[in-house]
């Protein structure tokens, strides 16, 4: 009997480099011919990337992949996505949004002393720092019957499940002093999931509770490099009845990212899920994507890879950080169309 796992887990164009862009998109295609069942929480930008994220996580994302990563935000975002195929039998919707907690130094209000002292101009107010952010993601993804029969479930069942996520992410001041960087970043999340499953053939139902605490590291190790690590399911309590009650398995998952060009316009980022393959996590696999950005971030295509399954995409940057984003996953039972759309909150 098979069981479903309930793990969810800016720079012009340049037309002389763009010959070399298209050889690594084509090699890169070279090494995603296989075709799996989609399992990603992710937005239509990470999804494209194969799901490596954990090294870039410079957007909503960050809440799903690695919340360390969120303090590279620089102001309130909302996301907001779903599958728009086949939505009949599988349906995917989620929403993150990522916020900053600030505080501001020197003084908030400009006096009449202050606007003598500049001679008669006006200035700001001092800028607000911020050490911390904080975020939220929400899932709901429902998978029917019909789609269980197809991919082999004996009994089929029909699934619903939610998951929610909150994440706070902050800098270490001690990164400075140790490495001489200051982007050293720590977060944490709580996620919750709540599995509902109905097996017709056998009029029966279940329903299950899963809560986990998982930590996680980015690293700006230079300008170009970034370094991520996500320890998942430290803390793992699950409950529930006919489904069982077993907890999720500590898992460690790393990645890494790398910008090219003079304006770090390409991007290559690569992860390993489960590095030391956990039992009741997500399958080992290795995530590998490529974003190569046009027409001063207007514009990106992306290609990756998520444990041999292609992923693509493009993305649009319309005005005041509105994005819409859209990815295509290769599954063999469904082939996935993912959209989503980035607004300033």
């Amino acid at each position: 009997m098979k069981t479903m796992q309930t793990h969810i887990p800016s720079a012009p164009f340049h037309p002389g480099r763009t010959p070399s862009t298209l050889i690594w998109f084509c090699l890169l295609a070279l090494l995603t011919a296989a075709t799996s069942p989609p399992a990603m929480a992710l937005g239509a930008r990470a999804r494209a990337l194969g799901g490596a994220f954990i090294a870039v996580a410079d957007d909503e994302n960050s809440v799903f992949t690695n919340p360390a990563g969120m303090h590279q935000i620089e102001k309130s975002m909302v996301q907001v996505g779903a599958n728009v195929a086949r939505r009949d039998d599988f349906r995917t919707d989620h929403f993150a949004y990522v916020g900053k907690i600030y505080q501001t130094t020197g003084k908030e209000r400009l006096t009449l002393e202050d606007y003598l002292e500049a001679d008669y101009e006006l200035k700001t107010r001092p800028e607000r720092v911020s050490n911390y952010s904080w975020g939220i993601g929400l899932l709901r993804e429902e998978r029917t019957l019909s789609l269980n029969t197809i991919r082999g479930f004996v009994p089929a069942t029909d699934d619903d499940i939610f998951t929610a996520t909150a994440a706070v992410s902050t800098r270490f001041p001690i990164a400075e002093r140790l490495t001489r960087r200051p982007e050293l970043y720590g977060g944490m999340a709580v996620r919750f999931v709540d599995l509902e499953r109905q097996i017709p053939s056998l009029r029966t139902s279940g329903k299950q509770n899963t809560f986990d605490l998982d930590f996680s590291l980015f690293y700006k190790a230079n300008p170009r490099l970034s370094i991520g690590t996500v320890l998942g399911s430290v803390i793992s309590s699950r409950s529930g009845g006919t489904i069982g009650a077993r907890a999720n398995s500590f898992v460690t998952n790393v990645g890494g990212a790398y910008t090219l060009g003079e304006k770090r316009e390409t991007i290559f980022a690569a992860d390993v899920m489960n590095v030391f393959n956990a039992s009741r996590a997500i399958d080992q696999k290795l995530r590998i994507g490529v974003e190569r950005q046009f027409l001063e971030n207007d514009f990106a295509l992306r290609l990756g890879s998520d444990g041999g399954v292609l992923t693509l995409g493009f993305g649009l940057h319309f005005f005041d950080d509105f994005k819409l984003d859209y990815s295509f996953f290769n599954g063999t039972v469904v082939k996935e169309h993912f959209v989503s759309m980035r607004l300033p909150f």
